[in-house]
C-alpha cells in the first residue's frame, strides 16, 4: 500500500514539473516572434515624468546598466510594499522613463496552486515581456491571477494581452 501512495506522489510531482516547463519554453518561441536589434549607443540622461520622479534614484541607476529588454530598455522592479513590486522602465536611447502600464505586480497569495512570486521573462533582443502569476488591484477581482504579456512598441511599453489563470 505504501508503494501505491509513493507512485501517486511521484506521478503527481512529475505532472507539476511538466506543467511548469512549458511556460519558459513557450515563452522562448513567443519571444522569437518579436525580434529587435539592441541599441548600442550612449545612454541618454533619464527624463522623469511627474509619476516617475519619485523613483529617480533607482532610474538613474538603471542608466548605468546594460539594456535587458526590448532592444533599448533597462527594466527593473522596485518594491512598493509586502509582496508588491512596480516595473520601472528606462529607455537608454531616449532617456524616457515609465512604469509598466498595468501598475503594480503582486504575488498570487489567494491561489496556493499558483506560484507565490510572479515570474518574469524578458531578454534584450525581444520586444516581448511576460509576467506569469500576477495580480493587482487595478484589474483583478477576488483572487484572480493573470499571465500578462507586454510589448515594446514605438518608444513605449504597453499591455499586449492578459489571460486569467484558474
Amino acid at each position: 500500500m505504501k508503494t501505491h501512495h509513493f507512485l501517486f506522489a511521484v506521478v503527481g510531482l512529475s505532472a507539476v514539473c511538466l506543467q511548469a516547463e512549458p511556460v519558459a519554453s513557450n515563452w522562448q518561441a513567443e519571444a522569437a516572434k518579436y525580434p529587435v536589434a539592441v541599441y548600442t549607443g550612449k545612454h541618454a540622461a533619464p527624463k522623469f515624468t511627474p509619476k516617475t520622479r519619485e523613483f529617480r534614484s533607482t532610474l538613474r541607476m538603471l542608466q548605468k546598466q546594460a539594456i535587458n529588454y526590448g532592444g533599448e530598455y533597462v527594466l527593473d522592479f522596485a518594491g512598493c510594499g509586502t509582496g508588491c513590486a512596480i516595473g520601472l522602465l528606462y529607455n537608454a536611447r531616449t532617456g524616457a522613463t515609465q512604469f509598466l502600464p498595468t501598475g503594480t505586480v503582486s504575488s498570487c497569495y489567494g491561489q496556493p496552486a499558483l506560484m507565490e512570486q510572479a515570474e518574469r521573462y524578458y531578454q534584450p533582443n525581444s520586444r516581448l515581456l511576460q509576467i506569469v502569476a500576477t495580480m493587482n488591484d487595478a484589474d483583478s477581482t477576488g483572487d484572480v491571477c493573470y499571465t500578462k504579456n507586454f510589448i515594446a512598441d514605438r518608444g513605449t511599453v504597453r499591455l499586449l494581452n492578459k489571460t486569467a489563470m484558474h
